[in-house]
């Protein structure tokens, strides 16, 4: 199945995990802005991810790796309280922006085994 876009109306919703099942589709775009955690990782999910996750300032942790996500990660995210940023096992193209240097609260990235390229 895929995740319902029905949850952006979820208002209060802090922590989503539906790791570990075999959802497909793309990820639903206008999730709750209250997220902290976003853990959906070991599904079948593609497409790229949405700019409304990018730029959410609430979320702590992004943890999204073996999937089939693809597209680049954009410049302009503002994750001002992320920690954690797991995105490994997609198809991700593109460089890993430098901006990522500017999230204070990032302490874990993984970004293994996707097209990333350039320099870090």
């Amino acid at each position: 199945g895929q995740i319902p876009s029905e949850l952006s109306f979820c208002i209060n919703l802090s922590h989503l995990s539906l790791a570990s099942n075999a959802l497909t589709g793309s990820l639903p775009e206008n999730l709750p802005t209250t997220l902290i955690k976003l853990i959906l990782y070991q599904n079948y999910l593609s497409g790229s991810i949405p700019m409304d996750i990018w730029a959410s300032e609430a979320l702590e942790e992004i943890n999204i790796h073996n999937n089939a996500l693809s597209g680049s990660m954009p410049s302009d995210m503002k994750l001002y309280n992320i920690k954690t940023i797991e995105l490994g096992g997609n198809e991700l193209t593109g460089s890993i922006p430098s901006e990522i240097g500017i999230l204070a609260k990032l302490d874990r990235v993984d970004l293994h085994d996707n097209f990333l390229k350039g320099s870090i």
